[in-house]
């Protein structure tokens, strides 16, 4: 990354609903004709987070939304930087899950909620899985060209599909149910701090996109397919399955490439390295084939499911509070998406 600042990571956090649906319960309330079994043997899924009451076919008591998701993960990652809403300039929100769908409702929301300035911007980026690399590298980019040298910038990406599953029944009658078992609900978020310091924070960063694999799509509900009676059937996300699993690792071994760990003496100086979670056995497999030692590679799609652009913000998180990384550690991140969006961050904390 150029320019003589680094965005420093102060702060993490991250917050998952409590209610924990395994692949069975899941399975049997979308009639799904299949073991629960199938799901962990094929992407490795045991359980996931759903704030959803599949007893009475809605959201229960206790309701969150995505943008409460997004608030709780950024308010801890602010409780762990010692700041208040106030102290940030730039506000990042990542979520193709949003409360609303326009005018930067959740961004601006989460605004409101966190106490922030009225000088302070906000970005929201409508992206999936690899959308956090494009958030990063639009936050570190302002760090850069501000005049002030203790700018900071909240990155907070949110996922919640659980509120789909009021009429789940389109995804089984899609033959898309697939999409309704991967992804999950949570949410992850990082407070990044400018520094003069450049052998610390983020030292590169980088997105790509290739429009001819789109991975997932979405049907209805813009000016091409107007929401009508006619098509509340097709607001949904469909996954390309097979196409995930063909365009993973060439686009995981791109991000390396694009990152300059080409070399294995490179890549064995990581102390730690996070791949989106889009598939637990995909994860293994390239770092196989990577020759990265599973040891340094933490995973939590077995309990947690596929939390899109925040499930490498939860395993920081989470590796952080429990000391597993510390100051002076290489970190590598790799994501790929829904786009097809790719890209990958180098950061010493």
């Amino acid at each position: 990354m150029n320019g003589a600042v680094r965005g420093q990571i102060i702060g993490t956090g991250s917050f998952l609903p409590p209610e924990i649906v395994n692949n069975d319960t899941l399975f049997h309330e979308l009639g799904i004709n299949k073991p629960g079994s199938w799901l962990q043997e094929k992407c490795g899924i045991k359980r996931r987070r759903l704030n959803f009451d599949f007893s009475t076919g809605r959201k229960p008591e206790r309701a969150f939304s995505d943008t409460d998701l997004a608030e709780q993960a950024a308010r801890r990652a602010l409780e762990d930087a010692n700041l208040e809403g106030g102290a940030i300039d730039h506000l990042v929100h990542i979520s193709c899950t949003p409360d609303k769908l326009h005018f930067m409702y959740s961004a601006i929301e989460l605004h409101r909620r966190l106490g922030l300035g009225c000088h302070a911007r906000v970005e929201h980026i409508d992206s999936g899985c690899a959308g956090i690399a494009k958030g990063i590298e639009m936050a570190c980019t302002y760090l850069q060209a501000a005049s002030q040298p203790t700018r900071r910038a909240l990155i907070v990406a949110s996922n919640t599909p659980s509120p789909f599953f009021v009429d789940w029944r389109r995804y089984v009658e899609k033959k898309h149910w697939l999409s309704a078992v991967v992804f999950a609900d949570g949410a992850g978020a990082m407070v990044l701090q400018a520094t003069a310091e450049l052998n610390t924070g983020i030292q590169e960063c980088f997105y790509e996109v290739d429009g001819t694999h789109p991975l997932v799509d979405y049907p209805a509900g813009g000016v091409l397919n107007p929401t009508t009676a006619d098509n509340v059937a097709e607001h949904l996300y469909m996954m390309d399955a097979r196409d995930v699993a063909v365009q993973f690792q060439p686009a995981m071994s791109h991000n390396v490439e694009r990152l300059g760990l080409g070399s294995p003496e490179k890549r064995a100086r990581l102390d730690r390295v996070y791949i989106h979670q889009a598939n637990r056995w995909f994860v293994e497999g390239f770092a196989h084939h990577a020759g990265i030692p599973l040891d340094r590679i933490p995973v939590n799609i077995v309990d947690y499911g596929n939390t899109s652009a925040a499930s490498t913000l939860i395993l920081l998180d989470e590796d952080r509070r429990a000391g597993r990384v510390k100051g002076g550690d290489s970190l590598c991140f790799l994501w790929v998406g829904a786009g097809m969006m790719m890209g990958g961050a180098l950061v010493r904390l």
